[in-house]
């Protein structure tokens, strides 16, 4: 099902050549797509810095900084455990690596894969503090970010694949 989709969608990404940066909230997940955990990706860490911290980290980090310029889409997988605290800070540093101040995500195309209501992001009060972040604690579908900034189109979908033959199990799940 869901790692299907994604290996077709990096697929049509590196036919179309268009270049698309894979990854995951966690390292597990990050393995089992063939990409990197985001905050890996980010070039800053777990964000746990002032802005100018993290954009000098971003920057510092050349690799990452230029594959950040030539992305044209950025897919995260496992969504749902990414703060919105985390997101806006990404969200800043790339309209400053990007040159494209008025564009959420520097312009980036941004593919969230995941189900919002199976782990949620785990915060704490040191979100608040260290970004200045009101919506430190919003889950990311509430954020403005969400809801302003990006172009949301939801996709759902509807088939189980993971437990297919086991039509009690699956039951359960849903």
């Amino acid at each position: 099902g869901k790692s299907h989709l994604i290996r077709c969608l990096k697929q049509r990404m590196r036919e179309a050549g268009r270049k698309m940066i894979v990854t995951a909230s966690t390292g597990i997940a990050a393995f089992d797509i063939g990409g990197s955990t985001l905050h890996s990706r980010g070039g800053f860490g777990i964000g746990d810095k002032k802005f100018d911290q993290l954009l000098r980290s971003a920057q510092r980090s050349k690799g990452k900084a230029q594959a950040w310029c030539q992305a044209d889409a950025l897919l995260i997988d496992e969504c749902s455990m990414v703060t919105t605290a985390y997101m806006n800070k990404l969200d800043r540093v790339l309209r400053r690596l990007r040159k494209r101040a008025n564009e959420a995500m520097g312009g980036i195309q941004v593919i969230f894969i995941g189900d919002f209501l199976q782990n949620p992001a785990i915060t704490k009060p040191e979100d608040v503090t260290t970004f200045d972040d009101a919506e430190a604690r919003t889950p990311l579908f509430e954020s403005k970010l969400w809801k302003k900034g990006l172009a949301v189109q939801c996709v759902l979908l509807r088939e189980n694949f993971r437990q297919r033959g086991d039509e009690a199990f699956a039951a359960l799940l849903d």
